[in-house]
Order: structure tokens, then C-alpha cells, then sequence
């Protein structure tokens, strides 16, 4: 079982397979690990949180750190938060017996979470661009087998894709035949 507390949109729960994770369908795996995963943010399962007063205590840590991180850089909204939680009696006997470590590993989760978010994005932004240019490139070769003329293709794709002439030539030379 995996609970998960990410920012991301994430069904209540949900079932995960290993196999899922590879691209090629290979039919029915002669091994399957599957994993039930259970949404713990706010407005999911809260009877199993209310069941589990540790589970319900550690998602008002972590909302309490999110809370403050809008505020304050996540170097100062980890320890507010831990001392909020220790006042009001949230996993109070641990955040005080425990201050020392919890402060520095949640810094490092959420600076963690918050770089994957930032890769992914990164990596979104460099495929689209990717796509884009093969789209440009397809639409020249695809002019150029047609017999369009090249000015009326260069004119077709700055429009398209909203290039600047110096731009829309080198698209043109590279893949212009």
C-alpha cells in the first residue's frame, strides 16, 4: 500500500501495476506486482485518516509546511510549521523528540518535490519544442514533395508557427531538398 500527499491531481484510490510502467505490452506478465495507492490531501479518504490518528496528524504537517512554504522559503516554513504542529498537538511527542531530523528531511522532500515539478516542466518545454520542429520540418519536406514553391512555403510556415524570417530560413535550408 502507498499513500500519496503530492500537489498533483491523484484519484482516492487507484491500483498500480509494475507493467504499467513499461511501454511494450507484453500481454498477461507471468510476475505482476500491483500496488494500491490511497490519496491522503485533504478531502480523500478521511474515515481512514480519521481511523488513524497518526495518518490524520502527519497530513496536517504536511498542509501546515505547504501552508507556510506560499509565505516563506521552505528554509523557514519547515520550522514554523513544526513548532505550530508541537504547540497545537500535532505529532507533538515526535516533532519534539525527533526536531532535529524532521526539520532537514522535510526541507529536502519538498525542495525534492519542487525540482521534479521544475525537471518535468523543463522536459515538457523541450519535447513541445522538439515536436514543433518536426512539425516544421514534415511541413517543408511535405511542400517540397508537393512542388509548392519555397518562398510560398517559407511564408507558410513563419505564418504557421510564427517565425521571424532569420528563423524560418534556417528551417528552410535544413530541410528544404
Amino acid at each position: 500500500m502507498v499513500f500519496y500527499n503530492g500537489t498533483e491531481y491523484f484519484p482516492e484510490k487507484t491500483e498500480l501495476r509494475l507493467s504499467e510502467a513499461y511501454e511494450a505490452d507484453k500481454g498477461d506478465p507471468q510476475l505482476e506486482l500491483k500496488v494500491q495507492v490511497l490519496n491522503i490531501n485533504e478531502g480523500n479518504n478521511e474515515k481512514l485518516k480519521n481511523q488513524c490518528r497518526i495518518l490524520k496528524e502527519y497530513m496536517q504537517y504536511v498542509d501546515c509546511v505547504r501552508k507556510y512554504a506560499e509565505e516563506v522559503p521552505v528554509e523557514e516554513a519547515v520550522p514554523r510549521a513544526v513548532d505550530e504542529c508541537i504547540e497545537c498537538g500535532v505529532l507533538a511527542e515526535f516533532l519534539r523528540k525527533n526536531k532535529a531530523e524532521v526539520i532537514p528531511m522535510s526541507i529536502f522532500e519538498y525542495n525534492e518535490e519542487e525540482t521534479l515539478k521544475a525537471i518535468k516542466a523543463d522536459e515538457y518545454e523541450l519535447g513541445m519544442q522538439d515536436g514543433i520542429q518536426q512539425s516544421i520540418g514534415l511541413m517543408i519536406e511535405s511542400c517540397a514533395e508537393l512542388g509548392i514553391a519555397k518562398q510560398d512555403t517559407l511564408e507558410k510556415i513563419m505564418e504557421k508557427f510564427s517565425l521571424k524570417e532569420t528563423d524560418a530560413n534556417k528551417y528552410m535550408d535544413e530541410y528544404w531538398k
